[in-house]
């Protein structure tokens, strides 16, 4: 999927722009951004924290997700250092965004970096016009579960194996109010 139409690029951009002057945490200097290939360093870094060695995607991963016009990596920063980021799959075949990854550094968690990428998350589905969210989650990942049940989430079904032999994964799905 290319860049987002005139109209809808111009629609996502006043939305963002209102999270910007509202959102408490972008207030106390954090920056929300779209990531590039020079970000591809610290979402590693960001992401050896959050992630086991078997679950990482790893620099190739990233150096492709990167690259690709048709994902959309979000960070949330601190100057330098990526706090949270978030990668995104709008797809127009299956009629929903995927969101393929998101990790919020431990000593940050709780704070509403989780809530604040959910939120652009949804703007996105919004603004290519598609009705719903999926995402995948490791059924021991409690944080993670709480935190998409909280933003309306619901499990559509367990995955064996998902995570590696004995690990499933637990399908999510948020499907979006019709706009007015």
């Amino acid at each position: 999927m290319k860049a987002l139409a005139g109209d809808a690029e111009v629609w996502l951009e006043q939305q963002l722009g209102h999270l910007q002057t509202t959102s408490p945490l972008l207030g106390r200097g954090y920056q929300l951004r779209l990531a590039t290939l020079a970000d591809r360093d610290a979402i590693l870094l960001l992401e050896r924290y959050c992630f086991s060695p078997w679950l990482a995607f790893g620099r190739r991963h990233w150096h492709k997700q990167l690259r690709r016009q048709s994902r959309r990596v979000w960070l949330i920063l601190d100057g330098e250092q990526v706090l949270a980021y978030m990668a995104l799959l709008p797809h127009r075949g299956w009629h929903q965004v995927s969101l393929t990854a998101l990790a919020v550094h431990w000593q940050h968690r709780g704070q509403g970096l989780g809530t604040l990428l959910l939120s652009v998350a949804e703007l996105e589905a919004r603004a290519h016009d598609l009705p719903r969210l999926r995402l995948e989650v490791d059924c021991d990942n409690q944080g993670a579960l709480d935190l998409y049940q909280r933003h309306g989430y619901v499990a559509l079904r367990t995955i064996p194996d998902y995570y590696g032999v004995g690990r499933p994964g637990i399908r999510l799905e948020k499907r979006l109010p019709e706009s007015a």
